[in-house]
C-alpha cells in the first residue's frame, strides 16, 4: 500500500538555498528527510510537491 506526504516547505527551501541546487541534491534532501521522519517507510517517487511512500517488506 502506498501512502501520500506533503514534503515540507523548510525541506524544498533548504534544497534550494545551496550554492548550486540540483535534482540529485533535491531528492537526496526528501529522502534524508523521509528516512529520519519515518523510518519503516521506503521513498517510491515524488510527485510535485508530495512524496509516495510504501512500508518495508
Amino acid at each position: 500500500m502506498e501512502y501520500k506526504f506533503d514534503i515540507p516547505h523548510i525541506v524544498r527551501a533548504l534544497a534550494k538555498t545551496t550554492l548550486k541546487p540540483s535534482k540529485k541534491d533535491y531528492i537526496g534532501r526528501v529522502k534524508g528527510y523521509f528516512k529520519a521522519i519515518h523510518p519503516d517507510m521506503v521513498l517510491v517517487r515524488i510527485e510535485g510537491k508530495q512524496t509516495v511512500l510504501k512500508k518495508k517488506a
